[in-house]
């Protein structure tokens, strides 16, 4: 099978359509972050896929189901409140204690209610699926995040965010039974490279096309990786990037190819970088 791997799927993204157009008909795209509308997303942008969070937590979507804003469970003897403005704010005893924000471009579906103290400090987070299910609740203390639990159907939270002085530094994946932590990784590239193993085979080809989380994200894949470069190659300084030229070092052995065009590769010929791994592209 033939992926691209994206971080989320942004439809008027440059990369993201020429990442589309490969994709074509016989491709798939994997997404490696959390996204509530990832159901919505592919049958707009009409490709198949996988997204990483919904395969961990065995998330199903049934896109004839949803959550209008008037039906979203709030605390009891609460009110659903649609103001001049058309914000929507939830009340109770005539205070407003939370607020509600809704997908774009659907008929007012809920994407998640932002509860706070009466000062204005945030409190949690209630984040709501495309098809109107719970998806993440996301607790705060001194407005900073605490806690992110991502739940499965059950409202079991199989992976969960634990931060320190408002910086993410835990993560466990967690038992769909008993929500007991099964494994812990100590930063999100770590545990996103140790899931991804479970979807990319040997037999499969991934593309990427930034240096970043995606880049981390293959590191222990057996899969034939691939950088389509769509970035200069040169930092501003002139000097090769830094990721790049490891891999075309074969300092990162793990993406086997980089297709790029040939004036990028003329330009690092002429700087002394290796270009064994290099597969020239038009652009």
């Amino acid at each position: 099978m033939d992926y691209e791997l994206v971080t989320i799927i942004r439809p008027e993204d440059k990369v993201w359509k020429e990442s589309k157009q490969r994709i074509g008909g016989n491709g798939k795209v994997i997404s490696i972050l959390p996204s509530p509308d990832f159901a919505r997303l592919k049958r707009d942008e009409e490709v198949e896929g996988i997204n990483l969070f919904d395969y961990l937590t065995n998330r199903k979507y049934d896109l004839t189901q949803s959550l209008f804003f008037n039906q979203a469970p709030v605390p009891s003897f609460s009110e659903i409140f649609m103001n001049e403005d058309f914000s929507i704010s939830i009340i109770h005893e005539g205070e407003e204690i939370g607020i509600m924000e809704l997908f774009p471009n659907t008929r007012r579906l809920v994407k998640n209610v932002q509860y706070h103290h009466g000062d204005g400090e945030k409190d949690f987070v209630q984040e709501y699926t495309i098809d109107g299910k719970m998806f993440s609740e996301i607790f705060y203390f001194d407005n900073r995040p605490q806690e992110i639990h991502f739940y499965n159907e059950k409202h079991i939270p199989i992976i969960s965010y634990y931060f320190y002085e408002g910086k993410l530094n835990y993560i466990t994946l967690n038992d769909g039974k008993t929500s007991e932590p099964l494994s812990g990784f100590n930063s999100l590239d770590l545990f996103i490279a140790e899931q991804l193993p479970k979807i990319v085979t040997p037999k499969d080809r991934v593309t990427i096309s930034f240096l970043g989380i995606e880049l981390a994200a293959l590191s222990k894949t057996k899969s034939h990786n691939i950088l389509q470069l769509v970035e200069s190659p040169v930092d501003d300084n002139g000097d090769v990037k830094g990721n790049l030229l490891h891999i075309l070092k074969d300092d990162i052995k793990y993406i086997q190819e980089v297709k790029m065009s040939l004036e990028y590769k003329q330009l690092l010929i002429k700087k002394g970088v290796p270009v064994s791994k290099v597969t020239t592209i038009k652009r």
